[in-house]
């Protein structure tokens, strides 16, 4: 198995953390370095091709070796390759690269590992914008509030749109980062428009994974003690909202910093507040020198924005009165001087002061303090506006429709027509850029556009009063869709973790597609589609609680507007029955019967992989529901559907293995898990292992420790659930590690009695299963901490089965009782009496005798024996000898009272020496004490 983690000399590389650590220490290195670090150390001592290492790196991109080279050449300077005589990456001429050192990979992750691997959402790489180029005359505001926030942990930097809030909260942010080593994270307000999606995209930037609608408590809980540096920016439209975030998150953990960019001021308890000013200009530029106005931030700022835009533009003494002027009546505000700088060219100083005086007449010394302040940001919006020429204007409009960054292929898709080609569209980006009017952000290689903040909102305006909105919105629409099928034929390809991060960012324009296409002036079929197309968006970004919700809308539609979709109507059932399964758990009714509706319309249409897609649903839906007959024929109807297929198979092995044990059958059930695990797993990606989250490998594992353990091999139980664990920990898949621990880790090692490892793996999984946000789970966990906790007296657990906690999972009162006999309820015993409990039944059997004889009633010995003798007739018909053990003990006693002795020493032999493994758990030490006892007293 590949290891969690490399170590060689004093560095250690965590590929799931994206982090190398020098003795214990995390060191910088890019993205891209990083990665040929860890495609050079997966094959330590090989060489490997530079072509390899480039499709590796730069994956569907066509890229130059030399800047494989400028890579390794950076990747050579950290590890400091070359000096003291260290010796790491050899270049092999004509070939590749070598990693030559002596590398250690662990075969299983250790509980550092384990602890490591936990943490990896809030360590991983920072989302901060980057930097600017310059930022003039805020050096010593940044200096000040570095300081200041390090002190008071909760500051917001209140100021006018376009002051250059955003401009100075990234640097201070990064250098509080690097001062405290506090990860951060870059939360963008304004991309967001429903004041209920902030908790949500608060998630997702911290890497929580939320499968519920009560998402802010989640996040609190995930958060509660954590260091981290949270930068909330654009707070103004959800003031409200955003104060009480902020609040909560202060209140959290002493080492969590809060950072707002706002208009307003939050007012939230334990703020400290800075209103940003504009920039400076001299109080009066008539008798002031150019090389002294340059001394002022807002003279400073347009000189240097004007000399980018026109390198032969000199600032001379003449001209300062007019610039000061004009910087003036821009007040200062960054924004607006910025677009002053980028017309110099067209209009000169006093043309540009001559056009804004126009329309700025109204802000006249007396009324000025009358109006708000984003009005002034609106006037230079309009002049700077009105003078693009008329394809920029077009362009500039359409481009609003974007929530965020996007490329130039979006921009031409969304903003060409008739009369405005790809050739004009690509000029009037590069215009607009250079205006200043389209921010260019450049991550790795890779260049991307996105509109300031106020100018998509004033663009945006614009294109809402145009008649052009439809159809630009129709076209937005149309290449998210295109998008969204690219993504899915790159899901198979590509990791999950590159997918998640190129793909992720279109979530924004996703939901403004989808509101846009079910509104009065969208296109219901069009939103269908997009809904159907991004399930593996949202199913990966783990937003199914929002993604079951927008499944609604697109259904209603179906049915109100009588579209005819086939296919794409039965993928959004069975999406649907998912987000049902997982947000409401097995027992919703509602996603059972779209399951069922899914199958008939599969069937209808003989599209094969769906309904296996659909049964597969079904199949675990009913099995998590206690039926476990309907379990394994729904798995026999799998093989039927398709009994060619390699993929049908492998599922069939799968779920008969977990149906056959749930029924009891322990040999048949191991003879299929073994054969699941001896198939190549090669599914499709409509199989939706990938919607359920869940590694087969890891799956099977899980009930194959647990057959193990009933059938009397707990060394051999115990080794299988470790690498349950170990295995869902390497791939990464957090859905799957729930499962291992809590399906069979922490079952297994409470039977075993091993209290110290049980604590491990269960203080792993309460934490998981709270950062995921998962109810089923969340309940699992309470019921079995009570279980663990409650051996003394029966009250706890008759207080939990009277709170209705564990009455929907009929399975988990079967595996209650397993772990505590006191645990048995009325609802196990009914399921015994019908033949449904299965694989529990002797052991529900035998803690019903155990009550009876706790209690006392007359005929408790009598009825406690017949209790005793069906659960034992029950263990040896299964094949559950770790069961028979229990209950021979059971029975041992009692014949011990009864002066029994012989029988009772030669039943319990009997069924002990019949073990070969495990003598160092807990009920063989228990067994070995007992024989012991009975030995002793035959002997006196």
């Amino acid at each position: 198995m590949q290891s969690d983690f490399y170590e060689f000399d004093e560095f250690r590389v965590v590929p799931g953390e994206r982090t190398v650590y020098e003795g214990g220490e995390p060191v910088r290195l890019s993205s891209r370095a990083f990665d040929l670090l860890v495609a050079l150390l997966g094959r330590a001592g090989s060489v490997v091709g530079k072509a390899e290492l480039v499709a590796l790196v730069w994956p569907s991109r066509v890229v130059e070796e030399v800047n494989l080279r400028v890579h390794i050449s950076s990747l050579r300077k950290v590890l400091r390759d070359g000096q003291d005589g260290r010796r790491y990456i050899e270049s092999v001429a004509g070939q590749g690269y070598c990693f030559i050192s002596s590398v250690t990979p662990p075969a299983v992750p250790h509980e550092h590992a384990a602890g490591l691997a936990i943490e990896t959402w809030l360590k991983g790489e920072e989302n901060l914008p980057p930097l600017a180029s310059s930022i003039i005359g805020r050096e010593g505001a940044i200096a000040t509030l570095v300081d200041a926030l390090a002190q008071r942990r909760l500051l917001s930097i209140v100021g006018p749109g376009g002051v250059g809030k955003t401009t100075i909260a990234i640097p201070i942010a990064r250098q509080l980062a690097d001062r405290l080593q506090l990860p951060v994270r870059f939360l963008d307000l304004a991309a967001i428009i429903e004041p209920g999606l902030i908790a949500s995209a608060l998630a997702t930037v911290i890497g929580l994974q939320i499968l519920t609608d009560e998402v802010l408590p989640v996040v609190l809980t995930a958060l509660k003690g954590k260091r981290l540096l949270l930068v909330l920016d654009s707070c103004e439209h959800l003031i409200n909202e955003a104060t009480i975030l902020a609040e909560r998150l202060f209140l959290l953990s002493p080492e969590l910093f809060i950072l707002a960019t706002s208009r307003e001021p939050l007012r939230a308890q334990g703020e400290s507040l800075y209103r940003l000013q504009p920039l400076e200009t001299p109080t009066d530029g008539r008798n002031v020198t150019a090389l002294e106005a340059c001394k002022f931030s807002a003279i400073r700022l347009f000189y240097e924005r004007a000399r980018s835009g026109l390198d032969t533009f000199v600032l001379r003494d003449k001209d300062v009165p007019a610039v000061v002027e004009l910087c003036q009546k821009l007040d200062g505000l960054p924004l607006a001087i910025e677009f002053a700088a980028a017309r110099i060219e067209l209009f000169g100083i006093k043309g540009l002061l001559l056009e804004l005086g126009d329309r700025f007449r109204l802000l006249t010394a007396g009324r000025r303090t009358a109006l708000p302040r984003h009005q002034t940001l609106r006037a230079t919006l309009d002049w700077s506006y009105e003078l693009l020429a008329s394809d920029e204007q077009a362009v500039l409009r359409r481009l609003s429709i974007f929530g965020g960054s996007f490329m130039l292929g979006a921009a031409t898709a969304v903003a060409s027509c008739a009369a405005l080609l790809t050739p004009h569209v690509f000029n009037a980006v590069s215009k607009l850029a250079a205006k200043s009017l389209l921010t260019v952000e450049t991550d790795d290689d890779v260049t991307s556009y996105r509109l300031l903040d106020n100018t998509r909102a004033y663009a945006y305006e614009k294109l809402s009063q145009s008649d052009e909105g439809r159809a630009v919105a129709s076209k937005h629409a149309v290449y998210c869709q295109g998008l969204l099928i690219r993504a899915a034929s790159e899901l198979t390809t590509e990791s999950i973790m590159k997918w998640v991060q190129r793909y992720g960012r279109v979530m924004n324009d996703l939901r403004t597609a989808m509101d846009w296409a079910f509104g009065e002036q969208g296109d219901a079929q069009i939103g269908v589609r997009l809904t159907a197309d991004s399930a593996p968006l949202w199913y990966h970004m783990s937003l199914i609680a929002e993604y079951r919700g927008r499944l609604r809308i697109a259904l209603a539609a179906i049915e109100s507007q009588h579209l005819m979709l086939g296919e794409v109507e039965l993928r959004l059932n069975i999406a649907f029955a998912y987000a049902e399964f997982y947000t409401s758990g097995p027992v919703s009714e509602v996603g059972y019967a779209a399951f069922r509706k899914g199958q008939r319309m599969a069937r209808k249409m003989g599209n094969i992989p769906h309904e296996l897609n659909a049964l597969y649903g079904l199949c675990v839906a009913a099995l998590a529901r206690g039926q476990y007959q309907e379990g394994y024929r729904l798995a026999v109807d799998i093989r039927n559907v398709a009994p060619v297929s390699d993929d049908a198979l492998i599922l069939y092995e799968r779920l008969m293995a977990f149906a056959c044990f749930h029924l009891g059958e322990l040999r048949a059930a191991r003879g299929h898990a073994q054969r699941a695990l001896a198939m190549p797993l090669n599914l499709p990606h409509v199989v939706v292992q990938n919607a359920l989250r869940q590694n087969h490998h890891v799956a099977v594992l899980t009930v194959q420790a647990k057959i193990l353990w009933v059938k009397g091999y707990p060394e051999q139980a115990l080794a299988i659930a470790d690498e349950a664990v170990a295995h869902a920990l390497f791939v990464g898949n957090k859905f799957s590690l729930i499962y291992a621990l809590a399906v069979g880790a922490c079952p297994v090692t409470a039977w075993a009695g091993d209290r110290r490892k049980l604590e491990q793996f269960f203080s792993m999984l309460s934490r998981h299963a709270q950062e995921q946000a998962l109810p089923h789970w969340q309940t699992w966990i309470r019921c079995f901490q009570i279980a663990m906790t409650s051996h003394e007296s029966e009250e706890s657990a008759e207080a939990l089965i009277k709170s209705g906690v564990c009455e929907f999972a009929s399975p988990l009162h079967e595996l209650l009782v397993t772990l505590n006999a006191q645990m048995v309820t009325p609802e196990a015993l009914r399921r015994v009496r019908s033949g449904e409990a299965g694989w529990s039944s002797a052991e529900i059997l035998r803690a019903q005798g155990e009550r009876l004889l706790r209690r006392g009633a007359p005929d408790a010995i009598e009825k406690a024996e017949a209790l005793f003798m069906q659960s034992l007739s029950i263990a040896r018909r299964q094949g559950a000898l770790s069961w028979e053990l229990r209950t021979a003990m059971s029975l041992a006693r009692l014949r011990l009272r009864a002066n029994q002795r012989d029988a009772a020493q030669a039943l319990l032999y009997g069924v002990y020496g019949r073990f070969s493994e495990g003598f160092s758990t807990r009920d063989l030490l228990e067994a070995a004490s007992l024989l012991e006892q009975l030995a002793a007293e035959q002997s006196s």
